[in-house]
C-alpha cells in the first residue's frame, strides 16, 4: 500500500519556496546554495527513487507539501460516501491506485482527471488521491520544426467519509470537474456546500491550505 510521502511528485518539489528547499538540502546533507531550480532538480535526483529520503523530505515539509498557493473547495454528498477505497480498488482491477503510482503517458493524458496514486491518512475513512490532466499545450521551435508537448497538472483531493466530504485543491472550474469524476467513480451526485473557514485565515488559501496539510497529514 502506497503512503502519502510516495504521492509526492515533482511539481510538488517545484512549487516549495526557496527558504523550505534550502532546509530540505541542509536535513539531507546537500549543499543548499544555487538557484531554486537547481535545489529543486538535486532535491529530487536524491529523493525520487528512495523510499528513505522521499519519506525524510514529506516528514519536513507535511504541512506545506500538498498547500501552497491554491484554492480550495468542498464537496458534500448527498448520501455521504463510504467504502471509498472498496470503490476504487474494484473500478482499477489490477491496477490498483492505493498500490502503485501511475503516471499516464504523455500521449494518453487528455483534460479528463486520471487517478494515478491514492493512500490512507491518520483516520480510517480518510485518504488522499491524486489527479493528473493536462491544462494546454506547450510549443517549442527547434531549429526550423515545431514540436509540441502536453502541459499538465496534478490536484490533490482529501476524502473524509465520516464527514461525507472531498476537499478539492485547484481553482473552481478544474475543482467542479475532479469532483464529478469522483463523484462518478463512487456512483453518487455531487452537490457543492459552501463552507465559512476563512476567518482565521484572513481569505489566505495559501495559510488555509497549509493548516489543512497539516492536520490531515500528522
Amino acid at each position: 500500500m502506497l503512503k502519502i510521502a510516495q504521492l509526492v511528485l515533482l511539481n510538488d518539489i517545484v512549487r516549495l519556496p526557496k527558504d523550505t528547499l534550502k532546509e530540505i538540502c541542509i536535513n539531507l546533507n546537500m549543499p543548499n546554495n544555487g538557484t531554486a531550480s537547481e535545489l529543486v532538480s538535486d532535491i529530487w535526483l536524491k529523493m525520487k527513487d528512495a523510499t528513505s529520503v522521499r519519506t525524510q523530505v514529506y516528514e519536513y515539509c507535511h504541512d506545506r507539501i500538498f498547500g501552497g498557493k491554491t484554492s480550495i473547495s468542498w464537496y458534500k454528498f448527498t448520501e455521504g460516501i463510504k467504502g471509498v477505497r472498496n470503490l476504487i480498488e474494484e473500478k482499477h482491477g489490477d491496477k490498483n491506485p492505493f498500490d502503485e503510482l501511475r503516471i499516464p503517458l504523455s500521449e494518453e493524458i487528455s483534460s479528463e482527471p486520471v487517478l494515478i496514486g491514492a493512500a490512507p491518512v491518520k483516520n480510517e475513512g480518510e485518504y488522499f488521491l491524486r489527479y493528473m490532466y493536462k491544462v494546454g499545450v506547450t510549443r517549442e521551435i527547434i531549429m526550423d520544426n515545431i514540436e509540441t508537448r502536453p502541459r499538465t497538472t496534478t490536484t490533490t483531493v482529501y476524502v473524509n467519509e465520516k464527514g461525507g466530504y472531498i476537499e478539492v485543491r485547484t481553482d473552481p472550474k478544474n475543482s467542479s470537474k475532479i469532483a464529478k469524476s469522483f463523484a462518478q467513480l463512487i456512483k453518487q451526485q455531487v452537490t457543492m456546500e459552501p463552507i465559512q473557514v476563512f476567518a482565521p485565515f484572513g481569505n489566505n488559501a495559501e495559510r488555509l491550505a497549509d493548516a489543512l496539510t497539516y492536520r490531515y497529514s500528522r
